[in-house]
């Protein structure tokens, strides 16, 4: 067996587990790969292809793994590929994979055809999302072979990529309860999961982009004299980590409203919507897809001549909207201003509803009332502002005791251990960043759901709808105001 060989009781004996042991010991030679103690041994990426070939011979009933699918992933020669293949081809071992799609997961056509691949080589699979994944699931290659050896993908102090192979009771252990948890969570098939589970949205691929970009990109302004580079540099990987409010929290909300709202104009016009404020492309995606079902039953024209347009005061995020919008060759319009100067900067442009998330909370209480006389004059008459607004918010900032934003760069560092084999930037850097984040980020506080309904009617708005929500939140539930307010 294999846990006792690789624990170094088995010198002799002929065949199978001990001659991989000689094998791989020889591998160990030539790559400089280390052992630590008598169960576990470390290879460099270099001594992958002999590894694959040492187990594929090894392998005596199953091979059970754990593949994550991400844009960002590697490519099709990869290890799993690879020792996915020449294992299937001994038809007396049964290779069964759990597929774990990120949620910038490959196109559906690819994924489609990857299962296509599995089912032609006897494959057993299985399509699970990463949010449906335990928390302390690490998103990295992992094989659990004969349900006695693991075998998953590491790094080395200098960050270089290596492979552990464990056969250590506790490791096995643990390794197949996950397994037997995530096999057992989802019916077979790709039918199962006939949309793949997830919604598509590239995080792994631009959180990359937008924090390299954001030190040139970021605005310097009056506010913010040194730019918001701290800000949206670190967004999109604080998102992936669940560590920051996202429009994703309201889907049904924004699918409903902005639907609604473009309704109302069907047939005297092409609809134009307008997002007011966003760090990144989230808000977008959510106001693409409101509305896409209500283009497609426009005529032609109309659909051509229908707009959605982004209002950001700084270029970052306009940036990230426009790339997201190329993704789905869907035109964007973009304007980098402050929402408070649009009117007089945009003179006839009219919008049928303006979308905007947690956006309010970041102005004073008289500053908001600004915005909001804003977005009236940019409505056309009936226009729809729909909105999110956080409830009994806090500041966070240099006066917040030094233990609370320690704690929201742990937990950032905690959360992040299970994405780091998908991340290019470092443990401690992102760490870093986040902690500089929670010093700095403001969230004010505008009042009961009753103060708040009093500033859109003193901005010349009705109410249509004003309901409280509870959302995961970041380290724990919090409250929201779902707003729906007519330009009467």
């Amino acid at each position: 067996m294999y846990p006792r060989t690789f624990a170094g009781t088995q010198e002799g004996g002929s065949g199978g587990a001990s001659d991989s042991l000689g094998t791989l010991r020889q591998v160990l030679a030539n790559h400089c790969a280390r052992f630590y103690g008598r169960h576990v041994l470390q290879m460099p990426e270099t001594a992958s292809l002999e590894l694959v070939r040492t187990l594929a011979l090894g392998v005596q009933k199953s091979l059970k793994q754990i593949v994550p699918l991400s844009s960002a992933g590697r490519s099709e020669d990869s290890f799993v590929q690879r020792m996915c293949r020449e294992v299937a081809a001994r038809r007396r071992v049964v290779v069964q994979r759990i597929y774990v799609l990120t949620p910038d997961a490959i196109d559906d056509d690819a994924i489609d055809g990857r299962l296509d691949a599995d089912r032609r080589d006897a494959l057993q699979t299985r399509l699970v999302s990463a949010a449906a994944t335990p928390a302390d699931l690490p998103l990295r290659n992992t094989w659990l072979v004969d349900d006695a050896l693991v075998v998953h993908e590491d790094f080395a102090d200098d960050g270089s990529p290596i492979w552990t192979v464990d056969s250590r009771s506790e490791a096995v252990e643990r390794s197949r309860t996950q397994w037997d948890q995530l096999w057992d969570a989802r019916p077979q098939g790709a039918a199962a999961a006939s949309s793949h589970g997830v919604p598509k949205d590239p995080l792994l691929v631009s959180a990359d982009l937008i924090a390299s970009m954001a030190p040139m990109s970021c605005a310097s302004t009056p506010d913010e004299p040194d730019s918001c580079s701290w800000y949206h540099g670190v967004w999109q990987y604080l998102r992936l980590l669940d560590m920051v409010p996202e429009p994703g929290w309201h889907a049904d909300f924004f699918a409903d409203a902005i639907g609604a709202a473009l309704l109302r104009h069907q047939g005297t016009g092409a609809p134009r919507a307008l997002i007011s404020g966003c760090a990144d492309y989230a808000l977008l995606g959510e106001t693409l897809r409101a509305a896409g079902n209500i283009l497609a039953d426009l005529e032609q024209e109309q659909r051509r001549s229908a707009r959605v347009a982004v209002l950001d005061r700084c270029r970052t995020p306009l940036v990230a909207c426009q790339w997201y919008a190329r993704q789905s060759n869907t035109d964007v319009d973009l304007y980098e201003m402050d929402i408070r100067n649009a009117p007089e900067r945009l003179p006839g442009e009219r919008f049928d509803v303006i979308v905007s998330d947690t956006f309010l909370t970041k102005f004073s209480a008289a500053e908001a009332l600004d915005v909001l006389r804003a977005w009236r004059r940019l409505l056309v008459p009936g226009g729809r502002a729909v909105t999110t607004v956080r409830l009994r918010s806090t500041e966070v900032g240099d006066d917040e005791p030094i233990d609370e934003v320690l704690g929201f760069a742990s937990q950032v560092r905690a959360r992040a251990e299970r994405w780091r084999w998908l991340l290019r930037t470092t443990l401690d850097d992102l760490v870093r960043d986040a902690e500089r984040y929670a010093r700095r980020v403001r969230s004010t506080n505008l009042g009961s759901p009753t103060a708040i309904d009093r500033m859109f009617k003193e901005c010349g708005f009705k109410v249509l709808d004003a309901t409280t929500h509870r959302a995961p939140g970041a380290l724990q539930p919090t409250d929201y105001l779902r707003i729906v307010a007519s330009a009467d």
